[in-house]
């Protein structure tokens, strides 16, 4: 099967080379990178160019080229919504994103039984998210004591 992964985050980088290590497809990886992504496996076939264009499964990018893929899959992000913390829960929120006060950029100060996972932007999330799940639940289990 040709498989494309649509962006180059920490989801479709993630996702593009678990598939090129567990199928005999091949997996292009398309991306708005200016160049292509350092250290990748040269058989992951990178595509900078935009898609103009999906029909069944022929995609057309706006160089004028085009590929049939078996399958899709769009890693392009998402937009956190924080908007259901009420106030009395302590945090404050700050451009729509930054929640504080947290310790560890997980726990919330005020009431220390209450996480936010996946706060910390600058990190590949997955395994990162799996520690945090850990962590906190020591602290629940009293194995761990916060300050």
């Amino acid at each position: 099967d040709d498989i494309l992964i649509i962006g180059s985050g920490a989801s479709g980088v993630d996702i593009s080379l678990d598939l090129w290590k567990n199928t005999n497809g091949r997996i292009a990886l398309n991306h708005r990178k200016p160049t292509d992504l350092v250290g990748f496996p040269s058989d992951i076939i990178q595509i900078r160019s935009k898609i103009s264009q999906i029909s069944k499964k022929l995609v057309t990018f706006t160089d004028g080229n085009s590929k049939e893929f078996d399958a899709i899959i769009c890693c392009t992000g998402y937009d956190t919504n924080l908007s259901f913390l009420d106030k009395t829960c302590g945090l404050s929120i700050k451009s729509g994103v930054i929640v504080y006060p947290l310790y560890h950029y997980l726990i919330n100060a005020a009431y220390p039984s209450m996480a936010l996972f996946d706060r910390a932007y600058t990190i590949t999330p997955f395994i990162f998210n799996e520690y945090q799940a850990c962590y906190f639940s020591k602290i629940l289990q009293s194995e761990v004591q916060l300050p």
